[in-house]
């Protein structure tokens, strides 16, 4: 225990003795440490004032958003300006790289004709070292920062920037449409043949089968007939079954009352039996089955004769219902073999023409949508879309204090580096000193 008590005040001691040597070591280099820091603070303030060149900055912030004008349109339309979006797609940081090139330096620089102090004109290159640019794609802008050492001429650079990059955006737009529509009209060529070439087999085969949609007319026009018919048919055979029991009862009554002759319930009877074993052949009954009664009757009382009147009533109704019943059969027939006719004729004809439509429609859908991509180019072409898509946010302003050198700051870190120097040069000395050999007298 008392061993690592020794070693403990050693340590102390130690840690004692080297703090105190090194405040010293400080305290005697104190006046070496102040020279060093200040020819430190005198070189920064010679090169910050005397030697370096002020710098200033002009600002501008450009909101470049994508140049969409499909939006405003619906449909095929949409479709066929986004064609031509999709090869004018720029992102922000695309516009920001363009600002960059050269063939847009060298327009910046024609349109500003600037000069340096020479005489000389201020060149594209010249023009992109002086520019800085930064992106938000989230918010589509651009900043763009000219340093340069005349204010003025940094203001006008920054300010020329919108107006020649709208044109420069414009003119990369129209390029890049006349590459579209010449690649276009030979596309438009080429359908156009196709188009023609697919009509004319499609009018051959109309001229040599006839329209199928008047035929598909034609069989739906039967197939609505043949329902018609059925419905009349119908309609006759209800009234018949009425009829035949209307005239069972008032014959039993008849008969009952003794008002009506066996002859005239045989007529009677046979008019009933031509109306069954005809029905459904489509075969018309003769009047000679109809009886003509004595409106008299035997005794002359009104009700025999009431009762005559409307048996003969029924049975004309009736000899008409089945005639009427009789031809619409006969007509259902004939319109059902017309029906299965044109049926065929149309199942036969409905696969190759269905061929020819389709390709027809093809071709036609093809040649209409290079129409609307070449209408969507003109629109493009005759447009300056550029000013609409891209808008000044903040303009520049003439700086009126330089943004470099940071003179203060020059001199903080020259003091710190002084006096860092300074202290390093004190102990390095010390050191010198300390580890030189010891001479022998």
């Amino acid at each position: 225990m008392s061993d690592n008590h020794v070693d403990n005040r050693a340590i102390d001691t130690y840690e004692e003795i080297s703090l105190r040597e090194l405040i010293e070591t400080l305290w005697k280099g104190k006046v070496l440490v102040a020279i060093t820091t200040v020819i430190a603070l005198l070189l920064a303030s010679v090169v910050t004032f005397f030697v370096l060149p002020e710098k200033y900055n002009a600002t501008v912030v450009l909101r470049a958003n994508q140049i969409k004008l499909s939006n405003t349109y619906s449909g095929e339309d949409a479709a066929a300006f986004a064609d031509l979006e999709n090869k004018l797609l720029l992102s922000t940081s695309q516009y920001a790289e363009m600002l960059a090139k050269e063939d847009f330096l060298e327009q910046l620089s024609a349109s500003l004709s600037l000069k340096n102090p020479d005489g000389t004109v201020v060149t594209g290159e010249a023009l992109g070292a002086l520019i800085a640019t930064q992106t938000n794609d989230s918010a589509s802008t651009i900043t763009v920062t000219v340093t340069d050492s005349d204010p003025d001429r940094a203001f006008l650079i920054a300010e020329g920037i919108e107006n020649d990059f709208i044109t420069f955006i414009n003119e990369f737009v129209n390029t890049n449409v006349d590459l579209y529509t010449t690649t276009l009209s030979n596309n438009l060529s080429m359908a156009k043949t196709t188009l023609d070439t697919k009509e004319e087999a499609l009018s051959a085969f109309r001229r040599e089968n006839g329209n199928i949609d008047l035929l598909t007319d034609e069989v739906n026009r039967l197939q609505e007939r043949i329902k018609e018919i059925n419905q009349n048919i119908s309609m006759y055979e209800s009234s018949l079954d009425s009829d035949l029991a209307s005239l069972d009862t008032l014959i039993e009554e008849l008969q009952a009352e003794g008002e009506i002759s066996p002859e005239q319930v045989n007529i009677i009877a046979e008019l009933r039996e031509a109306i069954e074993s005809e029905n459904g052949s489509g075969n018309q009954l003769d009047s000679d089955v109809y009886l003509e009664a004595n409106l008299s009757g035997s005794n002359g009382q009104i009700s025999q004769s009431v009762r005559i009147v409307e048996l003969n009533k029924l049975q004309m109704r009736l000899l008409n219902n089945f005639n009427l019943h009789a031809s619409a059969t006969s007509q259902l027939s004939e319109t059902e073999e017309m029906f299965q006719a044109k049926q065929q004729e149309l199942t036969e004809m409905q696969p190759v023409y269905a061929t020819y439509k389709s390709e027809y429609d093809i071709a036609m859908s093809t040649y209409t949508s290079y129409l609307k991509k070449m209408t969507a180019a003109a629109v493009y072409k005759d447009l300056d879309v550029a000013s609409s898509f891209i808008t000044e946010i903040t303009a520049p302003v003439l700086p009126k204090s330089p943004a470099s050198p940071n003179k203060l700051l020059n001199l903080a870190v020259a003091f710190v580096i002084g006096l860092i120097l300074g202290v390093f040069i004190v102990f390095a000395r010390e050191y010198w000193k300390s580890s030189a050999p010891a001479t022998n007298k």
